[in-house]
């Protein structure tokens, strides 16, 4: 994604060279951005520093070309690449920094909380957020967030999002299982202890009650195992 604006600057022209003022430039890096921002429908503000100095190119027609780095954007802080240009060719390259805000309400962690905490058992607070610290959708709705839970840490003050959680799989690492064993016409049913989260139709590692072996059993159902000689 790229930018390009002539520069309507004071030159200051000797032996062949010319002076093109930071502050110039800044202002047509932040003009391209802005027109980024809009291009997407952003809302975000953008500040671009100040404190780039002053270049010495050749004499010619100037422009800066800009260029928005790939990946999320705007992101709070970003590097964005500058290049000046005499007669269409570039004499410098330079990375100016610039910080995005866009107010947004949303909700925060009141506190920490470890990955597998239960959805329902997390506490949040409304806020005013820098929509631009993280990919969205941020949280609006408790109710979306049922039967889910955490599947990394979250420190208090983070904006709460949707991709900070997952399902709840029916067998939980720790949690007391039905399994159920059949041999040919034999079938047994003993309860264990799974080793491992597992979805439906996956293999998970179980200890049988009193056995001194873990063994793989393949999820059923919640808190139910199987075990047979397909597995």
């Amino acid at each position: 994604m790229a930018h390009s604006f002539i520069l309507g600057v004071m030159l200051i022209a000797s032996l062949g060279q010319q002076t093109v003022e930071g502050k110039y430039v800044a202002a047509e890096v932040q003009r391209a951005i802005e027109q980024a921002l809009l291009d997407q429908g952003s809302r975000a503000m953008v500040q671009v520093e100040a404190n780039i100095r002053d270049q010495s190119v050749p004499t010619g027609e100037l422009s800066v070309v800009t260029t928005i780095p790939a990946g999320r954007f705007p992101r709070t802080r970003m590097s964005i690449s500058a290049r000046i240009l005499v007669d269409g060719k570039p004499v410098r390259s330079l990375w100016v920094s610039a910080t995005f805000n866009e107010p947004q309400q949303a909700y925060v962690y009141a506190r920490h909380y470890a990955t597998g905490h239960l959805a329902e058992h997390v506490q949040w607070l409304p806020r005013t957020i820098n929509a631009t610290c993280c990919s969205g959708p941020f949280l609006t709705d408790a109710k979306a967030l049922r039967g889910l839970r955490l599947k990394h840490m979250v420190p208090p003050g983070k904006p709460v999002v949707r991709g900070d959680f997952e399902t709840i799989p029916p067998v939980r690492v720790g949690d007391v299982v039905d399994i159920e064993v059949a041999n040919g016409a034999v079938e047994l049913n003993v309860k264990g202890r799974a080793l491992a989260d597992g979805q439906s139709g996956e293999l998970v590692s179980v200890l049988a009650a009193g056995a001194a072996k873990p063994m793989k059993a393949r999820v059923t159902g919640p808190g139910k195992v199987s075990v047979n000689g397909r597995n």
